[in-house]
Formats: structure tokens, sequence, C-alpha cells
């Protein structure tokens, strides 16, 4: 599967929970609510690449590429 297939889901499922985010901060900021909904959004990202890299060396198949894995945190 190709990075942009893959990260597709990803992307969709995040922007699609952005109407949830903001329903829970109806007082905040328009612009501080996307800030914020970001922020928590690549907090998540950044443990969940850091959770499959631990797991990917633990089974000894962490390689430069990785099937891609680095171009996905890209994204």
């Amino acid at each position: 599967m190709t990075t942009p297939c893959s990260s597709r889901p990803i992307i969709v499922g995040t922007a699609a929970s952005f109407d949830g985010y903001a329903r829970q901060h109806p007082n905040k900021d328009p612009e501080q609510l996307l800030h914020d909904f970001v922020d928590t959004i690549r907090g998540g990202f950044e443990k969940g690449y850091a959770e499959a890299a631990k797991i990917l060396e633990g089974l000894g198949v962490m390689g430069a590429r990785s099937g891609g894995l680095g171009d996905r945190q890209d994204l």
C-alpha cells in the first residue's frame, strides 16, 4: 500500500473529528481552537509513530524506509 493511500484514512478521520472537538470547546476563539486541535492531534500522531517504530525495531524490521513509515510521519 502506498503512503498516500494508507495515510488518507488517518487524515480524513482526524479532520472529521474536528467538529466534535469544537463542540467540546464552544467558548474558545476559533483560531485558538484550531491551534489546540492541531497540537492535540500532532501529539497523538507522534506518540503513535514512536510506538509503531519501537514495535518494528523490536521485530528487527525497522529499516531505513520501513515500508514508507518515515513518509507517513512527514504527512
